[in-house]
């Protein structure tokens, strides 16, 4: 269930948010389950005012665990749902609202976390823009069809939640575009 609060401008202000998760009859990986649900609720996005609840119950369920999203995913359909709610009531373009809202370096995550290195969405919306406008433009709905352009964003930790995990990549593309690895 969530509430989201934001200005009349789309600037996100507030998100109040309660999960309940179902892990079945054993906790399997429900509570790292619940845990990433609850990280990531708020979505790649600013929000200065979060209330997160997130409640674990055993039921007589099959047992659930996780399968690569750890509950991510789950939460990614919800806030893009209300993004997508907030822009309507707003009257605003769902695309902007989104840019405007994503998180930049020195802002904080809902758990606090200062982003203090790059983040890569609003350069990745950036250059999205020109060809979902294009797609939107191309799209015709019928009396018997609707058709649209999907938009959705969401970030994904990776490691173990709240257990420091460190790793370093390093990517290099030629001119020619050739992708090595090192």
């Amino acid at each position: 269930k969530y509430v989201t609060g934001a200005d009349d401008n789309g600037r996100l202000t507030a998100m109040k948010i309660d999960i309940v998760g179902d892990t079945g009859a054993f906790a399997s990986y429900g509570p790292a389950v619940a845990t990433r649900a609850a990280v990531h609720a708020t979505g790649p996005y600013f929000v200065p005012n979060v209330s997160i609840g997130c409640t674990l119950a055993y039921t007589n369920n099959p047992w659930a665990g996780a399968m690569r999203g750890f509950g991510v995913p789950q939460v990614a359909l919800a806030h893009e749902g209300q993004m997508d709610a907030l822009a309507e009531k707003l009257g605003l373009d769902r695309f902007e609202l989104r840019l405007i809202n994503v998180l930049q370096p020195g802002l904080a995550t809902a758990t606090g976390q200062v982003l203090e290195q790059s983040v890569g969405l609003t350069t990745c919306l950036e250059r999205l823009k020109p060809i979902y406008d294009s797609w939107s433009s191309e799209v015709k709905s019928g009396a018997d069809t609707r058709r649209g352009v999907g938009l959705g964003t969401m970030y994904y930790g990776i490691g173990n939640t709240g257990v420091p995990n460190p790793s370093t990549a390093q990517v290099e593309w030629t001119a020619d575009g050739q992708i090595i690895l090192y």
